[in-house]
């Protein structure tokens, strides 16, 4: 439906049809789960799709990273603001290092969206080993979830209190 001018907007929302069509402040939060939901459902079968890509030959997973992925409630930012946020438990999505037991522990959602390399890579590269280029499985996820946004819901990327929302290669914005 096209509307031209406020007066159309009114008839519309008038009608039983428009009626249903209006997100009330009651149904806000419901709406808004329901979506964050779906876009977790989104990062969880682009992470799996990438894991079934193939099998470690030096490790078993464990499933933790996929099971890292949880939702928050929805959370009233005043007037008609809305937000809801998906992030990971730290406690399955760092995983230690395979290189070296002194290496940090390494942000398995982080890493599989942006890559890595290492000083090593120089030396002797090694594909998903010294470097790997990253899946970009979140903003995979996130365009997924625009192709259906009937509620027209912003998504934005944080990591670490900064935006970061785009494709990465090798850890790189590009």
């Amino acid at each position: 439906m096209q509307f031209t001018s406020i007066q159309d907007i009114e008839n519309y929302i008038n009608t039983q049809k428009g009626q249903q069509h209006i997100l009330s402040l009651d149904n806000v939060q419901t709406v808004l789960r329901h979506e964050t939901l779906r876009l977790q459902q989104y990062l969880k079968e682009e992470l799996q799709s990438y894991f079934d890509s193939y099998k470690p030959k030096v490790y078993d997973r464990t499933g933790n990273t996929v099971a890292s992925i949880i939702v928050g409630e929805p959370i009233y930012e005043g007037g008609l603001g809305y937000s809801c946020e998906i992030s990971f438990d730290e406690s399955l999505a760092y995983h230690p290092s395979y290189i070296s037991e002194d290496q940090p522990k390494g942000n398995t959602i982080w890493l599989l969206n942006s890559g890595w390399r290492t000083r090593r890579d120089s030396v002797r590269s090694i594909e998903n080993f010294t470097s790997f280029q990253g899946t970009n499985f979140i903003m995979d996820a996130v365009d997924m979830f625009n192709r259906n946004n009937p509620y027209g819901i912003t998504v934005t990327i944080y990591k670490d209190d900064q935006e970061v929302s785009g494709h990465y290669s090798y850890g790189q914005h590009i």
